[in-house]
């Protein structure tokens, strides 16, 4: 959809501003959830959450579907198994659109959401507020809090500083570059001893990890072929998104056998790994030129 509405030349930004206002929902959220949790309670709080996805959703029923309106009426099969199959085998020809698309899932199971899940473990280790000192609770939720804020204000950063500098192209190079600082600052984290410079390691995993996404969907997006476009989006999502749930095993169920340090540290190296190696299979398939004239990959 975000290529119907722009096109080829603004798609980067609007990938990147997608992308900054899901992280914006990821750092201000807790917020507004404890507000309508401690100033209602949780069930008036969740009725009043749901009310919030009312007008948009009202809007919508009310916009009318004019189906894709660029690449000049480019012919679209019909949606089956037959046709997925087709494409995900156009896809497999593709080096570039492979590797970003491994690229996009190997932070997701490596990594994921597992992360956030586990920062309370973090915060009270890293020896911050209450979690050491025996200050209670309020001490260790403000430790915790500010390395999940760290992590979303990364977010947040690196998409404001990507669309107001505009400096780094959708490149493979880009994608491959972020998605190694992505793994290298969360291996350092795991191994941090020192507080402060696992805020900073989290804010700057933030800004990386903001870019690898944006960049390697803004790659996929313009290299695919424009009557399969919307399909290999879906592959490149579930691939960046579907597999969260593999993070689970690598960091959590892991952690539980060898402790997340050691558990987060060994993906973090796992993704940097297959980050070199996803470049290499990328390199091997010779440079890529995308559609309606963008900027080379």
């Amino acid at each position: 959809m975000l290529h119907d509405f722009v096109g080829d030349e603004e798609l980067p930004s609007a990938v990147r501003l997608n992308a900054t206002f899901r992280s914006l929902g990821v750092l201000f959220g807790p917020v507004v959830g404890s507000a309508l949790l401690l100033g209602l309670g949780p069930t008036a709080g969740i009725f009043v959450n749901v009310l919030f996805y009312l007008p948009l959703t009202l809007f919508l029923f009310r916009t009318k579907f004019t189906g894709h309106t660029r690449d000049h009426g480019a012919p679209r099969a019909r949606v089956g198994l037959m046709e997925s199959v087709r494409v995900l085998k156009a896809v497999g020809s593709n080096h570039t659109l492979v590797s970003m698309i491994i690229l996009g899932g190997l932070g997701s199971f490596f990594v994921g959401a597992s992360m956030q899940s586990a920062m309370p473990i973090f915060a009270q280790d890293l020896g911050a507020g209450g979690a050491a000192s025996g200050e209670g609770i309020d001490g260790a939720s403000l430790a915790y809090g500010v390395l999940l804020f760290a992590n979303g204000a990364g977010g947040v950063l690196g998409g404001i500083l990507l669309e107001a500098t505009g400096r780094i192209r959708p490149t493979v190079l880009a994608a491959v570059i972020s998605t190694a600082v992505y793994g290298v600052t969360s291996l350092f984290f795991a191994m941090s001893t020192s507080y402060p410079l696992a805020v900073g390691l989290l804010l700057i995993g933030g800004v990386a990890n903001l870019a690898s996404m944006s960049i390697g969907q803004t790659v996929v997006q313009l290299l695919a072929p424009p009557a399969d476009r919307g399909r290999v989006i879906g592959v490149y999502g579930v691939s960046a998104n579907g597999l969260r749930a593999g993070s689970g095993f690598t960091v959590g169920l892991l952690g539980a056998a060898i402790g997340v340090h050691w558990s987060l540290g060994l993906s973090a190296a796992a993704l940097c790994v297959g980050t070199v190696l996803a470049a290499v299979y990328a390199l091997r398939g010779g440079k890529a030129v995308p559609v309606g004239g963008a900027a080379p990959v």
